[in-house]
């Protein structure tokens, strides 16, 4: 598309916070609408001690595949807080 030539645009900032085991999905900015309407979650080479992930405070689903834990969640303008929960 060529719409950023008249100013629309998507953006959003996406955060890593180590030591609170945290993934922030900021807001999103722009005029522009996103197509996609999950995001593909895959988590690799966190420790083998037992966890669980939580979005927006909500514990979801998790598949394992291949080692790897993926799960999708749904792609909103708002704010996304993925968080590594040990137990």
């Amino acid at each position: 598309t060529f719409k950023y030539e008249n100013g629309d645009y998507y953006e959003r900032d996406i955060v890593w916070e180590p030591s609170s085991v945290k993934l922030s999905i900021r807001k999103k900015e722009g005029s522009y609408t996103s197509k996609f309407k999950q995001i593909k979650l895959v988590l690799h080479q966190f420790p083998k001690t037992s966890h669980s992930i939580q979005v927006n405070g909500k514990k979801i689903k998790v598949n394992l595949v291949d080692g790897l834990e993926e799960s999708s969640i749904a792609n909103t303008d708002k704010p996304i807080t993925i968080k590594i929960v040990y137990k």
